[in-house]
């Protein structure tokens, strides 16, 4: 892309690429617009200034006149001369420009895409693409597109009710039955009724998505501390409007509270224990598993983007994690800041969410490397601990990883069953930390 530390800007003619379209939002009560480049699935949020700007942009105009005629348009509004550099170098990182300057060099290139391998190789969390599910979807889409309905909703409150109501008699038996669950001879079944479950979150979201216009690019596996996750790709849900991208957010809930109520059903009706104990396992995973983590907005999960669309602030994790750095420089070290301050302003909801954030993060990867210790006793801190350094250092992660087979391997010939189980269990728990948005 141009490099515009070497040519003049206000003399450049650069222009969007033709794959990247723009449609209009409004975001908190202000109007946007959502930049999407369809090529690689990408999107981008900006304000009216902005796609002022950047409508001007037709490779015949330069910068400098689509600045003054920003100017004509908006007035005081307009982007200055420091800001459309800013915006435009932006947009050639972002890959989104077509120029009249120089490319970048083989040499970047090749590096950028040497870095983007390396990420998806990356041992402690190893991306399999398995391709675009849209057919499989469109499968879905037909014979339960209409749970995401208001009908749906009506029979999924129906559904929940009746469970509760059979539960309700049986609430001692049940908390009773409940403690031997976590035994170690049900780590296994635990473990693989969740990964079933994944597979169905996810596949509600991309069934949502699709419904309301939105389109799912790919699918996969995510390899969580070697443990398989199912994944698919939302990002196309920017271009929804607010309530269905929150709808599309809590599918995965939806669908997992489902099976769970169902399962409550069923087994306040059976009589056959082995029947009895897996629907326990199956409704204790899908309903207090989704709620203590999907449903956690102090996670970037479901919960999180959740709450994001009802305040309106897109980056809450992000800004919230530079008011606890401020706080930090500020009162720890004694070093002058200012108080950052974002066009969404309310900083105080910002600010109790970074704290929160912050506190629930550290709980849960303290758990994870008590949990790795019992479980791999003493491997188990080193890799729980070179895992949790290698997120902040991203090039200490292929050190820390060349350990992990020998130490898989020595545990699973030691307990083949009990390791595959704890696998499962590490890496819904390690998704915490790792798994993508």
């Amino acid at each position: 892309m141009t490099d515009f530390r070497t040519y003049e800007l206000r003399q450049l003619r650069p222009r969007l690429r033709d794959e990247v379209s723009c449609t209009w939002q409004s975001y908190g009560g202000a109007e946007c617009y959502v930049l999407e480049d369809e090529s690689r699935g990408s999107f981008f949020r900006i304000g009216l200034p902005e796609y002022t700007f950047l409508s001007l942009l037709d490779g015949r105009t330069t910068v400098g006149d689509a600045i003054v005629q920003t100017v004509n348009v908006l007035g005081p509004d307009a982007l200055d001369e420091q800001q459309a550099a800013v915006i435009c170098h932006w947009l050639s990182e972002s890959k989104l420009l077509v120029s009249d300057g120089p490319v970048r060099g083989n040499a970047e290139t090749t590096q950028a895409d040497a870095a983007c391998v390396a990420r998806r190789l990356n041992p402690l969390s190893l991306r399999l693409p398995l391709g675009c599910p849209q057919p499989v979807l469109s499968v879905l889409k037909g014979l339960l597109g209409g749970l995401f309905s208001l009908g749906g909703l009506l029979l999924w409150l129906t559904v929940l009710v009746v469970s509760m109501w059979q539960l309700a008699p049986h609430t001692e038996q049940l908390w009773r039955e409940s403690a031997t669950i976590l035994s170690s001879h049900n780590w296994l079944w635990i473990g693989l009724w969740g990964l079933g479950l994944k597979l169905i979150h996810e596949a509600s979201h991309g069934l949502a998505c699709q419904r309301f216009g939105g389109r799912v690019r790919e699918a996969g596996i995510v390899f969580m501390l070697l443990a398989p996750i199912p994944y698919v790709d939302l990002t196309s849900a920017w271009r929804l409007p607010k309530w269905r991208r929150i709808v599309t957010s809590a599918a995965g809930m939806f669908a997992e509270l489902l099976i769970a109520a169902v399962a409550g059903i069923l087994w306040a009706n059976s009589t056959d224990e082995l029947f009895r104990q897996h629907l326990l396992q199956l409704m204790l995973t899908a309903s207090v598993v989704t709620l203590l983590f999907n449903a956690n907005p102090l996670m970037r999960f479901d919960g999180y983007y959740i709450l994001a669309d009802l305040l309106e602030l897109p980056n809450l994790a992000v800004h919230g994690q530079q008011l606890v750095i401020h706080f930090v420089k500020r009162w720890l070290l004694g070093v002058r800041t200012s108080v950052p301050a974002w066009p969404e302003g309310r900083t105080w909801i910002v600010a109790t969410y970074g704290v929160m954030s912050l506190i629930w993060r550290t709980v849960v990867s303290a758990s994870l490397i008590v949990a790795a210790s019992v479980w791999f006793e003493g491997a188990g801190v080193v890799i729980a601990a070179g895992a949790l350094i290698a997120r902040g250092r991203p090039r200490t992660v292929h050190g820390v990883a060349a350990l992990l087979p020998a130490v898989w391997l020595a545990h699973w010939l030691s307990d083949p069953i009990g390791t595959l189980g704890m696998a499962l269990l590490l890496g819904l728990g390690a998704g915490v930390l790792w798994a993508p948005s």
